[in-house]
């Protein structure tokens, strides 16, 4: 089997936090963002063009949003290897991998809302198929799937398919790949794209539903996602895009991921604004709601930090920190041949979203770390 799970290569939210080093002369705060999409494209054509640039990026997109608009997006680059085919924020396909895991969250949150699922109770009561070994006394439960706390080892091998017919259904893979546990649960974060793929599961069980349908009918399409999907199998127009091999680049071949609801959602740069819109307003877009505020606001809190006096930890699907003594929410995703980031500053109402067609490591967190430190400095120090 190749080795599937580029997504979770780097994903350590201390190695995340090292990639914000990057940094731009102060030159405005969050209350005088810019007000044009020429003043946004004066920030990010040159950023985004030295990004891709110094990683041999065939293309890039970005959105911005503020104040539930909008406010800037943008495509670079080409979309397909070798022709100049403009990559469009409204049209072309990125994939974005573990960004994958904020649906399945908000897909967990609604059945918590309805009822249908509690965030605290074992994991095995909603399981028909399988059971999780009981390794440790206390069970494994969402809350703990949610914030990779539940203590199970990483398994990469395997985790992609060569064709779509060698895909499996989800319970099945799960049920034959699952990893153990290897750790007391609620300790420590364990970074784990199997822990998500049970929760879509689990979704998937509840439900009745296929996860990709599930997320397309409750989340994507009342969002008005038109172009996103978490087929496997997207199609033109996605992205073609590039795999650092061997200290060169290579045309990328496409594998299939076996963990749905980690790791398969595929977006444009328009939809995923809306995405960012929607939480931003605490679960609703234009009218129509995907969660209960209070249930969207629980999403975004805090619900586990190593030691209570850190600046980072772990909401329910996204990274948490202090940054620039802003509070922002995060989640980055990388697949053969794609690196994503997307960017919550809730008490600004602003966020930002970032793909490049290229898997090498470290554009996303230098564009993140750019734009926070133009449009969100830190506070000068008194003297």
């Amino acid at each position: 089997d190749r080795v599937f799970g580029m997504s979770c290569l780097y994903r350590s939210f201390w190695m995340f936090s090292a990639l914000m080093a990057a940094v731009l002369p102060v030159a405005c705060f969050a209350d005088d963002l810019p007000a044009s999409e020429q003043e946004w494209a004066a920030f990010f054509d040159p950023v985004l063009e030295e990004t891709m640039t110094r990683n041999q990026a065939p293309g890039a997109v970005v959105a911005v949003v503020h104040g539930d608009k909008c406010v800037f997006a943008k495509g670079f680059g080409t979309a397909v290897l070798g022709k100049e085919v403009p990559v469009t924020a409204g049209e072309t396909l990125f994939r974005v991998a573990s960004i994958s895991k904020l649906c399945t969250t908000i897909a967990v949150m609604q059945l918590v809302e309805t009822g249908r699922l509690n965030i605290n109770a074992d994991v095995n009561l909603y399981l028909d198929t399988f059971q999780i070994h009981d390794a440790y006394p206390e069970p494994v439960t969402l809350h703990q799937l949610l914030t990779h706390t539940a203590g199970f080892d990483e398994r990469l091998l395997g985790m992609g398919a060569r064709t779509r017919a060698d895909l499996l259904p989800l319970g099945d893979y799960l049920a034959r790949r699952m990893p153990p546990r290897v750790m007391e649960p609620g300790e420590c974060v364990s970074y784990s794209n199997h822990g998500f793929a049970l929760a879509g599961h689990i979704v998937e069980v509840v439900s009745g539903m296929p996860f990709p349908e599930y997320a397309k009918t409750n989340i994507l399409e009342p969002l008005g996602m038109t172009h996103s999907t978490f087929d496997p199998e997207p199609g033109p127009p996605l992205a073609e895009s590039v795999t650092w091999l061997f200290g060169m680049n290579r045309p990328t071949v496409f594998d299939y991921p076996q963990t749905p609801p980690a790791s398969s959602l595929t977006v444009t740069a328009e939809d995923m604004a809306r995405f960012m819109r929607a939480i931003l307003r605490n679960g609703e877009l234009e009218g129509k709601r995907i969660l209960r505020e209070d249930i969207a606001k629980m999403m975004m809190e805090r619900h586990f930090a190593h030691r209570p006096e850190f600046n980072a930890g772990r909401a329910y699907g996204f990274s948490e920190e202090m940054w620039n003594g802003r509070h922002v929410l995060s989640h980055t995703g990388q697949i053969w041949g794609f690196t994503s980031i997307v960017l919550l500053i809730p008490e600004a109402d602003c966020g930002m979203f970032v793909s490049c067609s290229t898997d090498r490591i470290g554009q996303y967190g230098a564009v993140a770390g750019r734009f926070m430190n133009q449009f969100f400095p830190a506070p000068e120090k008194a003297p």
